[in-house]
């Protein structure tokens, strides 16, 4: 008790420097230090927003979603109201200094998203970042081609030859019950642009089932999309791995880290 009434008088200036010290000890001996602080200190200044939050509330963050019956109607609505299908953002030009969306574009069509990149790009000061998570639709692409036991952790997995419906069903569910998943030839017969093009043809986000995947992302494509919306600079980066503290600790990218993708891009 009276070593932790010590350190609690210590300055924290001081205690900064204890702790980098203490790291740079701990790396030379192989390990690392992991420290919240950061996190928290960084979220208790400026805006940071959760965009398409659902029930996943974050400390520090705003929870931005959009009201549909089809999520909200047994849940209470603790949200800012967004509809990325025709809304701008409800904040000022350059006035928040994060953006966190996690599984949100893989729901919603490519010009909606594109319009939310752009409204992100005009929120967002300089030097703020947008934190995009989404699946990797590439990753599972790889998969299903070299490596179909990869699926075995998905719920619609019996075996092997379930890859495919496992695949599809994270790229474009509704097209799981139709016939040759509505694709004009074999899955392997296609190139792989050209097989999520088809697969994203005459997908729509329906309010009564917000949760299907009607739309699929590689880290090239958003980078394509927002470069054009403004941003210059676009990172790939890893589960909890954010560059940004505010985007980094314990609480955050939470959902699917298996098949997630993980991009930093900041204005």
């Amino acid at each position: 008790m009276e070593v932790m009434q010590k350190l609690r008088a210590v300055p924290r200036a001081m205690k900064v420097i204890l702790i980098g010290y203490l790291r740079i000890i701990l790396k030379r001996l192989g390990f690392r230090l992991i420290s919240t602080g950061d996190e928290k200190d960084s979220r208790s200044k400026g805006v940071h927003l959760n965009v398409g939050s659902g029930g996943y509330e974050i400390d520090g963050f705003l929870s931005v979603d959009y009201f549909s019956d089809g999520y909200y109607a047994d849940k209470q609505f603790n949200c800012i109201h967004y509809d990325m299908r025709g809304d701008n953002l409800p904040f000022e030009d350059d006035s928040v200094d994060t953006i966190y969306c996690s599984h949100v574009i893989e729901h919603i069509e490519t010009e909606y998203v594109e319009m939310f990149f752009k409204e992100s790009f005009r929120v967002l000061k300089l030097g703020g970042v947008l934190r995009i998570v989404c699946p990797d639709v590439e990753y599972l692409y790889n998969n299903l081609r070299d490596n179909p036991e990869y699926f075995s952790w998905h719920p619609r997995y019996r075996n092997i030859d379930d890859a495919l419906i496992c695949f599809i069903d994270e790229v474009a569910n509704p097209k799981v019950e139709i016939d040759s998943f509505g694709l004009k030839q074999q899955w392997s017969d296609y190139d792989y642009d050209d097989l999520l093009e088809d697969l994203r043809s005459d997908l729509k986000f329906d309010e009564r089932i917000p949760n299907d995947h009607i739309n699929s992302w590689d880290f090239g494509r958003i980078s394509s999309f927002v470069k054009s919306s403004g941003f210059s600079c676009v990172t790939k980066s890893r589960c909890q791995g954010s560059y940004r503290a505010a985007l980094r600790g314990g609480d955050m990218d939470l959902t699917m880290p298996q098949m997630s993708l993980y991009v930093d891009v900041k204005k």
